[in-house]
């Protein structure tokens, strides 16, 4: 796995400590999602590779930073973008050779399309335990059903497995209709109105602990 050719050409100086991390941990947690290598069912290195995975997202977020995955439309072209962990928001294809991000985000957005997702956020703090019953959930295949039914039925997982640290974003959550505000506000604000909507469903926090770790 190599990233970018010129970290220093796609990257400012504060971001590029982390850049190489950032692109092992991203190839290794879309291979998880899409259940690629390691992460295929019945393979008895599995839990390894998880904790192993798990482990690099502790590292990334020894910076108290959260890590977001997005999907953003520009010129009719669909691209993968991360966010929140570097100091702008930047393709992922930015991340590795062009060999290797070419395949790598076709499948990320197909990952995406098919789920009808718009963004995934890992936010520090987050227990092995949420992580692996994250991994779990995201690599199930598609429910069959859309809008609010699929909706409600992916946060009744997140709750019963009492995931706190990820904030999962679908199209239907999405508001575009203010052409006014920045496609980045957009998501902003609908995150931070799921985030509120879904505080009820998770009796064994109080408010103050679901808001820290939303905000984290």
């Amino acid at each position: 796995m190599a990233p970018a050719l010129s970290i220093k050409k796609n990257f400012p100086p504060e971001d590029q400590p982390i850049v190489a991390y950032l692109a092992k941990f991203t190839l290794s947690f879309v291979q998880a999602l899409l259940k690629a290598g390691y992460y295929q069912i019945g393979n008895l290195g599995l839990t390894v590779a998880k904790k192993g995975l798990y482990q690099e997202l502790q590292e990334l977020h020894k910076n108290n930073r959260e890590i977001s995955f997005m999907i953003h439309n520009q010129g009719g072209t669909a691209d993968i973008l991360v966010y929140g962990i570097l100091s702008e928001a930047s393709s992922l294809k930015k991340l590795f050779s062009p060999d290797m991000a070419d395949p790598l985000v076709v499948k990320f957005r197909d990952y995406f399309d098919r789920r009808r997702l718009v963004s995934v956020t890992l936010t520090p703090g987050m227990t092995y335990e949420e992580f692996d019953g994250f991994i779990e959930i995201m690599s199930e295949p598609p429910a069959g059903m859309y809008g609010n039914e699929a909706i409600a039925l992916m946060t009744g997982k997140w709750v019963a497995r009492q995931i706190v640290h990820v904030s999962v974003l679908y199209t239907e959550e999405l508001d575009t209709s203010n052409g006014a505000l920045h496609w980045m506000t957009q998501m902003i604000l609908a995150r931070l109105n799921k985030d509120l909507q879904i505080i009820p469903f998770y009796k064994h926090l109080t408010v103050e602990q679901m808001l820290l770790a939303k905000r984290q």
